[in-house]
């Protein structure tokens, strides 16, 4: 078997192993914080999602997809307040 086949897929596993280690970071933050102001800050991987395909991958981040991102970050700062 190929090793990019499947669960043996090298992004895969690499995906896999942050999605636990943000769980790991999360579990003991919610047990210290505040869940109104912790969960929208979940909100936030949209963004780093976006920015991370466009610098990883080229991906092309139109105007109506900045205007969302700074919504994004205009909502989560107003929580935080």
């Amino acid at each position: 078997m190929a090793s990019d086949d499947g669960i043996f897929n090298k992004e895969l596993v690499i995906g896999f192993g942050l999605y636990i280690i943000g769980i790991l970071t999360f579990i003991p933050a919610l047990m210290y914080g505040e869940l109104s102001i912790l969960y929208p800050i979940i909100s936030l991987s949209y963004v780093w999602v976006a920015l991370i395909s466009m610098k990883a991958f080229k991906e092309k981040i139109s105007s109506v997809k900045w205007v969302g991102i700074l919504l994004i970050i205009f909502g989560v700062s107003l929580i935080a307040i």
